[in-house]
């Protein structure tokens, strides 16, 4: 099976690469660290590039593309830490509206290829919880209850909130001025991408704007996209170590030399390998008409799974590799480990994942 980006994808891919090289270097992430507004300049940019619209369907003014370029394009702000909200719109928002066939969604979806920052928020009072309707409920009229830890949420104009209702879960589109709305900020170990626990109180909604349906098929999408961007960090984690290890010397040897380090980081290379492969398949099955639901969401929750411990495994060699260095603020490595802990907990931990990974092998098998 081929794996690889076709013509127009791996130029996508470079392009991007060159545009965050020059715009999204080390310097702009640390600014977005003391100063909450330091990413609107680079959004902007991104924006005019028409990242954003990527998956956004055509009818709604996007490029239509599927969950492969986007992978595609995340992976590579995974390597550069984007301080920008893409994820959450593009990787997140996108994928879980385009199964909602409403007005509302299809006026946002229009609104996020136009630069609206728009986010999800999923998870209940347990973000461990599975249930992703948890945490608010839909009376027909109304929306209440809280959602946690979500991601951008201090930065989102709109907000995609799941909920359960009498009838199943709904999805509904929510502006985060409406009236009932609360927007806590957390503390988040990544300033640059910001958490809230967003609070509805009988938030009033036109019924036209909630629609009943499952948002499995949109979140196993946004996994494999949260999945690839921390691909794109272990990836370029693993970069920096080894360019370390093989400049630094040590009793008259570069430090790659000594078996324990050369095998450290031969793991770390592994497990990024691991997870890429299993990122790239998440994504064709999930642009593959012909899978079945059951093998989109194995596969997603086993990359995104993946994904997350191979970023953190490669923050901690890193980190180990360059000795105390590594621990100074001066030096760049918090800047990835901290989006490595951020993104391993995003769209639900490893040890759920792989649990929902293994149900979905247990349902094939039976």
């Amino acid at each position: 099976m081929n794996f690889g980006f076709d013509d127009d994808q791996q130029s996508l891919r470079d392009a991007a690469e060159h545009v965050l090289a020059a715009e999204s270097g080390p310097a702009v992430v640390r600014a977005g660290i003391d100063d909450p507004d330091a990413w609107r300049p680079l959004w902007a940019t991104i924006v005019g590039l028409g990242w954003p619209a990527l998956a956004v369907p055509e009818d709604d003014g996007g490029l239509g593309l599927g969950v492969v370029d986007l992978v595609a394009l995340a992976e590579v702000t995974g390597r550069h830490v984007l301080p920008a909200p893409f994820l959450s719109s593009a990787g997140l928002a996108v994928p879980l509206l385009a199964t909602v066939d409403t007005p509302a969604a299809h006026a946002v979806l229009a609104a996020i290829a136009g630069g609206t920052v728009t986010t999800v928020a999923l998870a209940g009072p347990d973000p461990r919880d599975g249930d992703l309707a948890a945490g608010a409920t839909w009376d027909g009229a109304t929306l209440s209850g809280t959602k946690r830890l979500v991601t951008d949420g201090t930065r989102a104009e709109t907000l995609v909130v799941t909920a359960t209702s009498p009838d199943g879960p709904v999805v509904a589109v929510v502006p985060a001025t409406r009236d009932g709305v609360r927007v806590e900020p957390v503390e988040s170990v990544d300033p640059n991408r910001p958490l809230a626990d967003v609070h509805l109180d009988r938030v009033a909604l036109d019924p036209a704007a909630v629609a009943q349906v499952d948002p499995g098929g949109g979140v196993d999408a946004a996994r494999t996209v949260a999945a690839a961007e921390l691909v794109g960090v272990s990836d370029k984690v693993l970069e920096i170590a080894v360019e370390h290890v093989s400049s630094r010397t040590q009793f008259g040897r570069p430090l790659g030399a000594f078996q324990a380090v050369k095998h450290r980081l031969a793991d770390v290379f592994v497990a990024t390998e691991r997870a890429r492969t299993l990122t790239y398949n998440a994504a064709m099955l999930l642009d593959d008409a012909g899978s079945s639901s059951r093998e989109r969401s194995g596969a997603a929750a086993m990359a995104k799974a993946a994904a997350s411990e191979a970023a953190i495994f490669a923050a901690k060699s890193a980190v180990q590799v360059h000795g105390a260095i590594a621990m100074t603020w001066e030096h760049d490595l918090h800047l990835y480990t901290r989006r490595a802990r951020q993104g391993a907990l995003c769209l639900g931990d490893r040890r759920s994942l792989y649990r929902q990974a293994g149900q979905a092998y247990l349902q094939g098998v039976a």
